[in-house]
């Protein structure tokens, strides 16, 4: 049975390094998606099934990510589901490997990088929009997760577009200033 699992994560890391070998544009985020997925399906068939605790962990993972925008606590989110605090954070952690409060962050964080990227709007609004009032602890768990800033994520990847556009020789400015 143990050699049947096997074969899948043997592919997805054959599929990973071909990934990051190859270097094509947003490589990078197409790995990181892989290596979480993978890691993911690694956790959750190397334990034993939990399945109260699997279900309990997928609310609050639905929970976490329709409510990110808001300003919660992880005693506020146990009040929600009617358990206390030390338990939902003990069955996040056997489900997920990590806290509540990590995991809000990191949904806090994809979606950051995902209006910085299309919108306008300054690291100080983003912050608010993901439901961080401090701009400066914004800009810490950003660099804490991706390590790089959110304007050198905004940066380098249009850089990289810009880089790509060089290459089909497409006027960067032009598609920006429109």
């Amino acid at each position: 049975m143990i050699l049947q699992q096997a074969q899948p994560f043997r592919d997805g890391l054959e599929t990973l390094i071909r990934i990051c070998q190859e270097r094509k544009c947003y490589f990078r985020e197409e790995a990181a998606g892989l290596l979480k997925a993978l890691l993911i399906r690694l956790v959750r068939t190397a334990r034993l099934t939990d399945t109260a605790g699997d279900a309990m962990a997928d609310r609050l993972i639905q929970y976490l990510r329709k409510h990110y925008r808001e300003n919660l606590t992880v005693e506020q989110i146990a009040a929600h589901f009617n358990y206390h605090a030390g338990h939902i954070n003990r069955v996040m952690r056997r489900s997920t490997g990590t806290t509540i409060h990590n995991y809000l962050v990191r949904c806090r964080m994809e979606a950051a990088k995902t209006l910085l990227l299309s919108t306008d709007m300054t690291v100080s609004q983003v912050a608010e929009e993901v439901g961080i009032e401090s701009e400066a602890y914004f800009c810490n768990s950003f660099k804490k997760l991706t390590g790089i800033t959110p304007k050198e994520y905004v940066d380098g990847v249009a850089g990289e577009i810009k880089g790509l556009w060089d290459k089909m020789d497409v006027k960067y400015d032009h598609f920006i200033r429109t």
